[in-house]
């Protein structure tokens, strides 16, 4: 199914800040870079396109290919539109494979497969790195991370030191530099309380 697969998104990052210990608040962009996971709308859309090219592939004669090829001519002479055959298309659109749609052919199952998978892990590592670099609170997030990908740390670290490392960098902590967003201060004001040192520059 490929249906509210925001709820779906907001449930998997709702668990990763649980078991994180993180704020809720913590941008997404952290939670997605410190683990390496992509959102779950990969998997369905490289899942449902493994189905399609399945149906396809399926001997004429069974139910689910008459089906398919029914409606599919309907779908294409405009007298129906199929939602889930309009999202198989967007999908090969979006990954450049318009052509396998238009044709309704492709090399093999392994081939479409990982192309598609391998698009969409593509497009949303170049939309991470947009998003990290365009965030206020990714200032000092992006100094050190500049890589997408799982950070070791999480589970080599001890749970205590790990929990502390990773709010750190997440900015769940109460340092200057945080505290003062909330109470609207502006950043060059923020200064640590343990040296005359601006704190945004201290790590």
């Amino acid at each position: 199914g490929y249906e509210q697969l925001e709820v779906i998104e907001k449930v998997h990052l709702r668990f990763l800040k649980f078991i994180l210990n993180l704020k809720s608040s913590t941008p997404n962009s952290m939670i997605y870079g410190e683990t390496g996971r992509f959102p779950l709308s990969i998997t369905v859309k490289t899942r449902m396109i493994t189905y399609w090219t399945k149906v396809l592939t399926a001997p004429d004669n069974k139910l689910v290919k008459v089906y398919y090829q029914y409606f599919h001519n309907c779908y294409r002479n405009g007298s129906y539109k199929h939602p889930w055959l309009k999202y198989i298309e967007d999908i090969l659109n979006s990954c450049g494979l318009s052509f396998v749609w238009a044709s309704q052919n492709f090399l093999n199952i392994n081939w479409i497969k990982t192309i598609v998978k391998d698009t969409l892990e593509s497009q949303f590592i170049q939309e991470w790195h947009s998003s990290v670099e365009n965030s206020s609170k990714c200032t000092n997030y992006r100094i050190f991370k500049t890589a997408f990908g799982f950070e070791d740390y999480l589970t080599k670290l001890p749970k205590d030191l790990r929990n502390a490392f990773v709010k750190f960098r997440t900015t769940n902590h109460r340092l200057p530099i945080e505290t003062g967003r909330w109470r609207n201060i502006d950043k060059s004001l923020r200064f640590c309380t343990l040296c005359n040192k601006m704190s945004s520059t201290i790590y």
